[in-house]
C-alpha cells in the first residue's frame, strides 16, 4: 500500500497530508520550514502538526524551537491499526457490560436506559463501526476533528454505507467537517431543532438522547424494529422539510 492510500484512509485534511508528506521527504524539521515546503498557512500548521503527532504519525523532539520528526510510516501505520482493533474490542466489552437503569420490573432485552457522555459515544461509535446499509444522525451541530463519531462515520462511507446527517445549526468550527464528510459521499442537510440526538442504524436500531446541558445526558437504546421504523419515519419527515448544504 502506498503512503497516500493510507493518509487518505485517515481522513486528514488538505494541511495536515501536505505536512506529513514534506516531513516524510526530509525527515525532521521546525514548523517554519514545513510551512514553506508544504505550503501551508503559517496558522494552520501547528494545529496540524500536532494532530499528526496525536495519530503517532510523527514525534516532537523537545527544543526550542520544536523539531518535527517523522516516525518510519511503517511502524506508525502498524500501531494506528492495532491501536484502531483495540478501541473497537473496547467498546464491544463497554457496551456489553452498559448497566440497565429503571425503575420498570419488566424490560425488553432489546431496550436499554443509558446515562452519562461518555457510554452515549461509545454505543453510537460502535453502532456506526456496525452499521451495514444507512446511517441516519441528527445532531445539533457537526463537531470538530476530535468528535467521537467523526472516524466511525468516514469509516462507514468508505465501506458503501449510505449516511445521512441532518443538522440543527451550521457553526463556522464545523464546516470544515461538513465539508469532508460531503466530500466522502453524505449528504447534509439543515433544520432548526433543539436538545434532540439521533442515530438510526440501518432502519432496525436507534439511540435517542435528550440533550439538557446542565444535566448529565440520558438516552434510549432500542433494537425494536417497529420504533427504529417510527424513529426513521420521524427523520425522513424533518428530511423532507431540510434545506441542502
Amino acid at each position: 500500500m502506498k503512503i497516500e492510500d493510507f493518509l487518505k484512509r485517515l481522513r486528514l485534511n488538505v494541511y495536515e497530508k501536505a505536512a506529513y508528506l514534506a516531513l516524510s521527504k526530509i525527515g525532521e524539521a521546525k514548523a517554519a520550514e514545513l510551512c514553506r515546503l508544504a505550503n501551508v498557512p503559517y496558522g494552520r500548521i501547528y494545529d496540524s502538526l500536532a494532530h499528526l503527532e496525536q495519530l503517532g504519525l510523527i514525534s516532537v523532539l523537545p527544543s526550542q524551537p520544536k523539531i518535527y520528526k517523522i516516525i518510519p510510516p511503517k511502524k506508525a501505520f502498524k500501531l494506528i491499526l492495532q491501536q484502531e482493533r483495540r478501541e473497537l474490542q473496547q467498546l464491544e466489552q463497554q457496551v456489553a457490560r452498559i448497566e440497565i437503569k429503571t425503575t420498570e420490573k419488566r424490560i425488553p432485552p432489546e431496550l436499554l436506559i443509558i446515562r452519562g457522555r461518555a457510554k452515549y459515544h461509545e454505543l453510537t461509535a460502535l453502532m456506526s463501526n456496525t452499521v451495514k446499509s444507512e446511517l441516519l444522525i441528527a445532531i445539533e451541530k457537526a463537531e470538530g476533528q476530535t468528535a467521537p463519531l467523526r472516524f466511525p462515520v468516514l469509516r462507514a462511507i468508505e465501506r458503501g454505507v449510505k449516511v445521512k446527517l441532518m443538522l440543527a445549526k451550521i457553526t463556522a468550527e464545523s464546516k470544515e467537517n461538513i465539508k469532508e464528510l460531503k466530500a466522502n459521499g453524505a449528504e447534509v442537510r439543515v433544520i432548526p431543532f433543539s436538545n434532540l440526538r439521533l442515530l438510526i442504524k440501518d432502519r432496525n436500531e436507534t439511540i435517542l438522547s435528550i440533550v439538557e446541558e446542565s444535566k448529565d445526558r440520558t438516552s434510549i437504546y432500542s433494537a425494536n424494529k417497529d420504533f427504529a421504523k417510527s424513529m426513521a419515519g420521524f427523520f425522513d419527515a424533518l428530511w423532507q422539510r431540510s434545506q441542502k448544504i
